[in-house]
């Protein structure tokens, strides 16, 4: 007989032996023991592919086997953590001890096991029961992101607003939101760019911002993992003048047969781009005057004496 994993073509010095006539039998001996893959510190290289689908970058540190057996590759299982449904399995050769999990859903928690393979067969999967390595993905891209430009207080604005990312009733999703008026990419913003975190809405309004500048956005959901894809980059040129210019040639007129006036106005010549949206007209009845009358409390046959003061105080002797 054989010792374990040797593969031979003639039996070694000090075999045993059962005497007996016919040829030499090879025996290869069943899935490896042992052996087993390790997992170590799973690397979380969160992406999206080309068909922007998440995925993961799985790592292992490969195992020690007997002199004489190469290792032919790894098969590496996930499910989602805690569902019924059963390990799906993708493979990897021998020359590499990570490999991309694609097609993965967003904001899910994974479980995943490694093991490796040989001219034997498949080995025990790491980690055991209890052990198995879990990652979460990211969450998903943002998807519509629509801008509004407006002003407020002298100074341009952008109101930014965009869908909800689904957080795969795990935690709560926050955004990020980035602008520049630098370019940088479809889905990246250059380096330097100003950005607002922590946004649990999903709208936010930048204000500072320069008159008649093109500025570019770009929109990520963030979870405790880290953030999602930036959403495809959109940009607006805020308006050149901050507030609008007050009408000119106002004029009032009575109404004929009637207890009110007609008011009349030129409207403003306003930045293009920039349209009127209404006019707030405020008037009131002016004061002349106050009267002050008095007389000694409980005579109640006394009548009020009255005096008067100018509109231009609240008091009177």
């Amino acid at each position: 007989y054989l010792g374990l994993h040797q593969l031979l073509t003639e039996p070694p010095s000090g075999a045993s032996n059962k005497s007996g006539s016919g040829k030499p039998v090879f025996v290869t001996t069943p899935g490896i023991t042992g052996t087993s893959t390790t997992l170590s510190g799973l690397t979380q290289v969160h992406q999206m592919d080309k068909d922007l689908t998440v995925q993961e970058l799985v790592s292992w540190t490969a195992p020690t086997l007997p002199t004489g057996l190469p290792i032919t590759g790894y098969s590496i299982q996930y499910k989602i953590k805690g569902s019924g449904m059963t390990y799906l399995n993708v493979t990897v050769g021998a020359g590499t001890t990570q490999r991309d999990i694609t097609g993965l859903q967003s904001s899910t928690e994974y479980r995943i096991i490694v093991a490796t393979r040989t001219v034997l067969g498949t080995g025990p999967y790491c980690c055991g029961n209890l052990n198995r390595v879990v990652v979460t993905t990211i969450p998903d891209q943002v998807g519509m992101v629509n801008l509004t430009k407006g002003t407020e207080n002298g100074s341009p604005t952008l109101l930014i607003s965009w869908n909800t990312v689904p957080s795969g009733g795990r935690e709560e999703i926050t955004y990020t939101v980035w602008y520049s008026a630098s370019s940088g990419t479809e889905t990246e913003p250059p380096s330097g760019a100003s950005n607002e975190t922590l946004i649990t809405g999903t709208s936010t309004t930048l204000s500072g911002l320069s008159q008649g500048t093109e500025y570019y956005i770009w929109v990520a959901a963030v979870s405790s993992v880290g953030p999602g894809p930036y959403s495809t980059r959109v940009s607006e040129t805020t308006f050149e003048a901050s507030n609008a210019s007050a009408p000119t040639n106002v004029m009032a007129s009575s109404l004929s047969g009637q207890v009110g006036i007609i008011v009349s106005w030129t409207a403003p010549t306003l930045p293009t781009g920039l349209s009127i949206t209404g006019y707030s007209i405020q008037h009131k009845i002016p004061i002349t005057g106050y009267s002050i009358q008095y007389k000694i409390r409980g005579m109640s046959d006394s009548t009020y004496l009255n005096v008067t003061v100018g509109a231009g105080t609240t008091q009177r002797d």
